[in-house]
């Protein structure tokens, strides 16, 4: 890692260090980073409690216990300098144990984490804005799998061996690579995702997939869905929408659709090496989510460079849309009972300028 000075464009070598070297603790130091800032680990999660020992028959801790945007419970175990070998068994320990976690054992243990650090607010509170606004009877907590993030500044082969294992087994596991740095007596932390590559990420996931179909696995709500599934679920208006969304898709050949175990993205291929980019991503009306169209919003600001403009363009298109409202980084549509096609027609006219912003960014 180096330090640009842009006046004489000279580069200055900042210091790789150990934690070690630092004598800095797992508990007292990274965890409480991780715990402080999950947006470390590279995605939106929401901690729910640290040391957790909450399990029956057994005095064993989790390092961290947190919620995903899916409502997924997110196991993650930490280690400095090495992984050691048994982190990867001892997660998967953890996974099992918090399995059969209920929404309202889950609000519980959420409940004293937040107590514990003195929190006013409380855990359902908390988790509602979270997820936006919805209310609990929406919010579907721990109904799918379990996930599992390792976090170490160097993993064994032993661990990543395993991990590479697990996922093409369809077991959701990361792992993050953590380095500390140190500037002019400022701590820096780099953080990486080594497992699954992110560039890989839906390969490896997609190639787990195809082994359960060619092996004829009982579908589950673990499993991707698919056009026809989803259109199964939709209300009469949701059909009216979706189906307008997807016969603009059909109509335009860079279009294509990725479905995972909750709805789709809809993504514009961007060139000939297989990146593209999500323009939007639609739910049905059993996800968490709702039966909703989010903004791809995020997704350009990450994947197309010189992409002001485009979101420009996207944001100010969805200003004259008031079916849309603010969802973080996105704006999301809960299409209800009085959505209409014109609303519809609307918005794929603003994904159609926002494609060609794209082509001529």
């Amino acid at each position: 890692m180096f330090l640009i000075n842009q006046s004489d464009n000279k580069a200055t070598p900042i210091c790789k260090k150990t934690f070690g070297e630092l004598k800095l603790s797992e508990r007292y130091d990274l965890q409480e980073w991780i715990a402080n800032t999950p947006a470390i680990l590279g995605e939106k999660l929401l901690i729910i409690q640290k040391e957790f020992s909450g399990f029956s028959d057994t005095n064993e801790r989790l390092d961290l216990l947190a919620l995903d945007g899916l409502g997924n419970l997110v196991i993650i175990e930490n280690k400095l300098d090495d992984s050691g070998r048994d982190v990867v068994w001892q997660a998967i320990k953890y996974a099992s144990y918090c399995a059969k976690l209920s929404t309202t054992e889950i609000i519980d243990v959420y409940q004293k984490f937040l107590t514990a650090n003195a929190v006013d607010d409380t855990a359902e509170l908390k988790i509602r804005e979270f997820f936006d606004g919805l209310t609990l009877d929406e919010i579907q907590l721990n109904t799918g799998e379990q996930r599992i993030v390792l976090v170490a500044a160097n993993f064994r082969k032993e661990v990543t061996s395993t991990a590479l294992w697990l996922l093409e087994h369809n077991v959701q596991i990361k792992c993050i690579q953590v380095t500390p740095y140190l500037f002019n007596g400022s701590l820096l932390l780099d953080a990486e995702q080594i497992i699954p590559v992110r560039e890989a990420e839906e390969y490896i996931i997609g190639l787990s997939n195809k082994k359960q179909d060619s092996q004829k696995r009982t579908a589950s709500s673990s499993q991707k869905i698919n056009e026809e599934i989803f259109f199964s679920q939709l209300t009469q208006q949701g059909e009216l929408v979706f189906g307008q969304l997807f016969k603009f898709a059909k109509e335009n050949s860079g279009l294509f659709f990725r479905w995972g175990t909750k709805g789709f993205s809809l993504n514009l291929r961007l060139n000939n090496n297989g990146s593209f980019v999500g323009l939007c991503f639609g739910y049905p009306p059993n996800s968490v989510f709702r039966q909703s169209i989010y903004t791809g919003i995020d997704e350009i600001n990450k994947k197309i460079e010189n992409n002001i403009e485009v979101v420009d363009i996207y944001k100010n298109g969805i200003a004259e849309m008031p079916m849309f409202v603010n969802a973080g980084n996105n704006y999301k549509w809960i299409v209800s009972d009085d959505a209409t096609i014109e609303q519809a027609k609307q918005f794929t006219a603003l994904l159609s300028e926002i494609i060609n912003s794209i082509s001529e960014a």
